[in-house]
């Protein structure tokens, strides 16, 4: 078996036909997000003060919004998506420390 790590992205082999993603998640944080689904505003919630970069991605991969972020929470206005899933990145300089989704509904 062998890795190759290229930033924060490992490629595994294993054998013959086994091939593999990994994102190395350094320092994770458990994050709370609510309303979840929301109309207008969400809320992520990591309770220990740092500073962020927020990324929101939509269903098909494109960057909907991208925003720093300071303390233990942050208040995303998403009134202006469309309805549909999104994922969000929390970025620690270049280590994803966090990620998840939450759904965004008409009123």
């Amino acid at each position: 078996g062998s890795t190759l790590q290229v930033d924060n992205i490992s490629f595994l082999y294993k054998g013959e036909s086994h091939v593999g993603i990994n994102e190395n998640l350094m320092n994770r944080l458990s994050v709370s997000t609510f309303p979840n689904p929301a109309s207008d505003n969400v809320t992520l919630n990591w309770g220990v003060e740092k500073n962020l970069e927020l990324l929101v991605f939509n269903i098909a991969g494109a960057q909907v919004a991208k925003k720093t972020v300071s303390g233990s929470a942050c208040t995303l206005n998403i009134s202006n998506l469309e309805t549909g899933n999104y994922f969000y990145k929390l970025i620690d300089g270049n280590n994803i420390v966090a990620s998840g989704k939450f759904t965004k509904v008409s009123k």
